[in-house]
């Protein structure tokens, strides 16, 4: 049956399905051909003739088909439809009348949902005027509800008057109740259009209805019995109540599973008892149609309450109702519902979200959710900047590029056995990590290529994203509550606390936070510290970047910070120890002189079997003595080193815990690795800082050493000292320039 008997001049007018007589037949050759003013003639002529025999049916379908012609013929056709419509309704008979009510309000509603925004901003009148035009959102309801009411005014009439009386207006399936009257299904549009007005929390919060809801669910001559005074004026009671006079007419089990439908949704209900009483109907329904229609409903009650846990068996439960209602063939609405369900269910599905950045000799950790699957294969492949933005920018149509990846070289790949359970349930993997180590993979950094790096950090927002993945890379967790769960704003990408609202920053409680002077200028200032051969001055980063020498110097002592040794990794084979000063020449001072105002430093460098320099560290020292210099051998000298000193004195007292060897220094003649370092970081220090104050000298130390024990590895330099910056607590001002 036609749920929509017309949509009116906004959607087009649908053809209706009956047997046509000759006449009509004409009509339509008449509009095929676009022929639309002798095609209204042809109407006109029949609705002379219909009006003549009083015959409603036919006067019916010609209003149909004159409204369908008047949006092409007239400007005014709307208020002209709606007029001719009371027309018709002032003149017909009870059934026809009920019948034009019904489309009357149904012309209304869908005028009223397609302006919407026009109609709420006109302003409330006192009475209600003929031109529906003018009328404000309370006077379409008022007029909507009163046309709906008044198709049921005469229910002796409409019960007699049975709905194949006006098969010419509606479509009847093979399968349609034929027996069904006109009061059946002017009850059902009525429930149709209440429902819309329904609150729904209202009604699963009653709790004189929730105390009678296994009542709801009885057979049609136990429910129609039910008393709903309590409900007062709430509509859920007409509902109710239409539902019952909708079953005492004619009870079928169709019209019992769509009362137990609207039951289930509107009355707090477990779904194991609602599945209880849709057993109850099944074993006393014998009609087919209605058996599949429960069976479905059946189904799609277990798919959506499968649980790995509780219910885990209820997808192959859900999946053996569909195949049953499949075998039928049917071919109806049930079956096509069916089969589509049943495809969804056992639909193979994988998506995996790895992080943006992947790290050199790291696994990619990544997030797997999967139904259906037993294999996934992941390939890695190298790609240049230009794809990479292809690739951000496609919102579609990004399967068109995997051809052009894949024939790039493969740099890693590995195939995982997913479990599959065949419980058709989804499957979620969590912080996995999938393998893409390989030996020849580059670094996204390459040495000096700051026009890569470019690339690759193109703004601040990009450089935000780098720093969020990897702050958060273990997950998020308030910093406040502890809480796992959070809000994602994309602006400074922020997370918000779902339980305690606290917002953090990419940025808050790194080396970055505070940073006001752009994010991607700080990630170059880092890159030119660590990539570059010898670093670059306060000065010059401000003259390079637009800042001054002050915000300079301190993001870069920033950076120092994060350059300071671990002391995990202490040296081990063969180790040179020396001391050494710096600053400018004083008078009549040689050697290890005490009272000097010169910085004094003690330094140590691992030397490879080759002879060759490997990795060095320096601490800033208060004197010569063993215990100032004794804390350089604790924090990066294993105990097993041979180490090898000239003949201070102090390091006679330090041999007694490590392994030391002394001898005279000759200068030219031994030390020779140990006095190039020396002389490597006093030029360095005169030539690109020019001045370093003695309280901040283990900084560049620091910053010194961090370069030469990663001048091998340049390739990964930038990833480390952005972990490292990531990582480290924020430090503010007066942290970094106040020395307590």
């Amino acid at each position: 049956m036609k749920k929509y008997i017309l949509t009116l001049f906004f959607v087009t007018v649908t053809a209706f399905s009956q047997q046509y007589e000759k006449k009509w037949s004409q009509i339509l050759a008449q509009e095929n051909k676009g022929k639309i003013k002798s095609a209204t003639e042809l109407v006109d002529a029949i609705y002379k003739k219909a009006k003549k025999e009083n015959n409603e049916v036919q006067i019916i379908k010609c209003f149909f088909y004159k409204s369908k012609y008047l949006q092409v013929l007239e400007e005014d056709a709307q208020n002209k439809i709606i007029r001719n419509l009371k027309t018709e309704i002032n003149s017909a008979t009870i059934p026809s009348k009920a019948i034009l009510n019904l489309v009357y309000a149904k012309c209304l509603i869908a005028y009223k949902n397609k302006n919407s925004y026009l109609i709420y901003n006109r302003t409330n009148t006192t009475s209600l005027e003929d031109d529906f035009l003018t009328w404000t959102a309370k006077d379409f309801e008022k007029e909507i509800s009163s046309s709906v009411t008044k198709t049921l005014t005469d229910e002796t009439v409409l019960k007699k008057t049975p709905l194949t009386q006006y098969e010419a207006v509606f479509d009847f399936s093979k399968n349609q109740d034929t027996n069904e009257s006109l009061y059946s299904y002017l009850v059902g549009e009525n429930i149709d259009y209440l429902k819309t007005n329904l609150n729904y929390w209202q009604s699963r919060n009653n709790k004189q209805l929730q105390a009678m809801k296994e009542e709801l669910f009885q057979d049609s001559e136990n429910f129609a019995k039910l008393k709903f005074d309590f409900l007062e004026k709430e509509p859920i009671k007409l509902v109710l109540q239409l539902y019952q006079e909708l079953e005492k007419e004619h009870s079928t089990s169709e019209k019992q599973l769509t009362r137990m439908k609207f039951i289930q949704a509107y009355v707090n209900i477990s779904h194991e008892l609602y599945l209880k009483f849709l057993n109850q109907i099944k074993a006393k329904s014998t009609d087919t149609i209605s058996n599949e229609k429960i069976q479905l409903e059946n189904a799609s009650i277990l798919l959506a309450n499968a649980s790995k846990k509780t219910f885990p068996d209820y997808n192959k439960k859900a999946l053996a109702l569909l195949d049953s209602i499949i075998k039928n063939n049917s071919r109806t609405n049930a079956f096509k519902q069916a089969v589509q369900l049943s495809h969804t269910t056992t639909l193979k599905t994988l998506t995996v979200q790895l992080q943006k950045h992947s790290y050199t000799n790291e696994n990619t950790r990544a997030s797997v959710q999967y139904k259906n699957v037993n294999k996934l294969k992941v390939t890695f492949y190298k790609i240049d900047q230009k794809t990479n933005q292809i690739l951000q920018n496609a919102t579609y149509n990004k399967d068109s590029l995997v051809q052009t990846i894949r024939a790039k070289k493969e740099i890693a790949t590995r195939d995982y056995d997913l479990e599959n359970k065949k419980d058709y349930r989804v499957t979620y993997l969590k912080n996995t990590y999938i393998y893409s180590k390989y030996k020849d993979m580059e670094s996204i950094f390459q040495g000096e290529n700051i026009l890569e790096f470019i690339k690759t950090f193109p703004d601040d927002q990009s450089c935000r994203e780098f720093i969020a993945n990897e702050k958060w890379k273990d997950g998020y967790r308030c910093k406040r509550c502890e809480n796992t769960k959070y809000v994602y704003f994309e602006k400074h990408n922020k997370r918000e606390c779902t339980k305690c609202r606290y917002k953090e920053s990419a940025t808050a409680g790194t080396l970055f936070h505070r940073v006001k002077f752009g994010i991607q200028k700080a990630f170059c200032i880092a890159f030119e510290m660590t990539c570059t051969t010898k670093s670059i001055s306060s000065t010059q980063a401000a003259k390079r970047y637009g800042i001054t020498q002050k915000t300079s110097w301190l993001f870069m002592q920033k950076v120092r910070l994060a350059m300071k040794s671990s002391k995990q990794y202490p040296m081990t084979g063969n180790v040179q120890v020396d001391e050494f000063v710096v600053g400018g020449k004083e008078t009549g001072k040689q050697g290890r002189s005490y009272d000097s105002k010169k910085a004094k430093v003690a330094c140590a460098v691992e030397l490879t079997d080759e002879g060759k320099i490997k990795r060095g560290y320096a601490n800033v020292i208060d004197d010569y003595s063993a215990k100032s210099i004794k804390p350089l051998f604790d924090e990066h000298i294993s105990k097993d080193a041979n180490i090898k000193t000239d003949q201070w004195t102090a390091y006679k007292i330090i041999a007694k815990s490590y392994n030391i060897v002394q001898e005279k220094s000759v200068p030219g003649k031994n030390f020779k690795e140990m006095h190039t370092i020396i002389h490597q970081v006093k030029t360095a220090i005169r030539t690109i800082q020019s001045h370093v104050k003695k309280e901040h000298l283990q900084k560049y130390l620091d910053e010194y050493f961090y370069r030469l024990n990663r001048s091998i590895y340049k390739d990964s330099i930038f990833d480390n000292i952005f972990k490292r910056l990531v990582s480290h607590p924020h430090q503010g001002w007066k942290q970094i320039v106040v020395i307590k």
